[in-house]
């Protein structure tokens, strides 16, 4: 049991940080630099950067995460403070899927007309 706890705390972990990672690196380097190039160009770039994430192993990060944050809050309910942690790490993903639909999803749309 004590293996598989760290397992999929592990598992938690580095899913939320390739997620950060991937949301950062897109926030702070991508996207200013799209605003640099030419509107077609970046247009392009990005619809080309929308399909190359679709096919690649972030769905794994993103849909896996919260999974093993699931499982981890389960097998972590009498240790509290790690509990809540692992809780406030789940809400966080919850506001990463609402912006990420709410608002990322439909302007990519826009993009790709």
């Amino acid at each position: 049991m004590k293996s598989l706890k760290l397992t999929t705390l592990i598992a938690a972990i580095i899913g939320a940080g390739a997620l950060f990672g991937f949301y950062f690196t897109m926030s702070v380097s991508i996207m200013p630099g799209l605003d640099l190039t030419e509107p077609y160009a970046a247009i392009t770039a990005n619809q080309d950067i929308g399909r190359a994430t679709q096919q690649s192993l972030w769905f794994v990060a993103l849909l896996g995460t919260p999974v093993a944050l699931l499982i981890c809050i389960a097998l972590y309910r009498k240790a509290r403070s790690v509990r809540n942690w692992l809780i406030l790490g789940m809400v966080g993903w919850i506001a990463m899927m609402v912006v990420t639909v709410m608002l990322n999803v439909p302007l990519n749309q826009i993009l790709d007309g």
